[in-house]
């Protein structure tokens, strides 16, 4: 039975080239638009689900109205956080991170070993409150505790400490002429 239908079908094809064309390169299109709308959802819902409070956890961004045109911008001024911590109770806590934007050097007073850095962040220390980052060694909650005070990476601390442990470590860190102690 199946095979009689396969054989029919085919025969429709041979018969009606250049419609059986056109319905397959559409249905081709369609199938291929729904692999690409299905991939970009799933990549989009991946993303921070290894957080424990993610549920909770919301990002402010804000609309800039400028010559009639309206732009999404995902920051906004830095005081705003606090602000809105005190203002509504219903804001648990807040955080601010700033990228810096550009190249910084980082150096390890101890070696004398000097590295250049695009991509540094500076966070209140409640970011590791809100945000779940596994930490190797240290106590989240005394982390980011002191002013000039620096959590990195796994990869960082290799690259800046080898095998050695790195909590407590000094890193010295200069930008435009300015230079601060950062302890890890």
């Amino acid at each position: 039975m199946i095979r009689n239908y396969i054989l029919i079908a085919f025969r429709q094809l041979v018969r009606q080239k250049v419609y059986s064309v056109i319905n397959i390169a559409g249905l081709a299109v369609g199938i291929a638009g729904c692999i690409l709308i299905l991939l970009f959802v799933v990549d989009e819902l991946s993303f921070d689900r290894y957080h424990e409070k993610e549920a909770r956890i919301y990002r402010l961004s804000a609309a800039v109205t400028s010559n009639g045109r309206t732009d999404r911008l995902a920051q906004t001024p830095g005081m705003w956080g606090p602000e809105l911590q005190e203002t509504f109770p219903e804001v648990e806590k807040s955080v601010r991170i700033y990228r810096y934007r550009s190249d910084i050097i980082v150096a390890n007073p101890a070696s004398d070993d000097r590295f250049y850095e695009s991509n540094f962040f500076w966070a209140d220390p409640a970011v590791l409150e809100i945000f779940t980052f596994p930490l190797i060694a240290g106590n989240p909650a005394q982390a980011l505790a002191q002013p000039n005070s620096l959590v990195i990476s796994r990869a960082m601390a290799a690259k800046y400490f080898g095998e050695h442990n790195p909590v407590g470590q000094t890193l010295t860190y200069t930008n435009q002429g300015t230079v601060f102690n950062l302890q890890v």
